[in-house]
């Protein structure tokens, strides 16, 4: 598992921790230790989408308005 693999790994834990009724949990950030709470969650979900990217590992979901090869309806 590369360094990528394994932030992205805690992160989508920390996530899973957040969902499931955790107050805090925390996660290393570009080598920094960050505390995220309920109402900080949506922080925590750019993360994970920053680190797919990064692992080459992009989720595409259509927007309003596009079919699913992202065309213009």
């Amino acid at each position: 598992m590369t360094d990528c693999e394994t932030r992205l790994s805690q992160a989508k834990a920390a996530l899973h921790e957040l969902m499931t009724g955790a107050q805090t949990v925390e996660a290393e950030v570009e080598g920094q230790r960050v505390k995220y709470t309920p109402a900080s969650k949506r922080g925590l979900q750019n993360y994970i989408r920053q680190l797919e990217t990064e692992c080459g590992r992009v989720r595409w979901t259509p927007t309003l308005g596009q079919d699913l090869g992202g065309n213009k309806l």
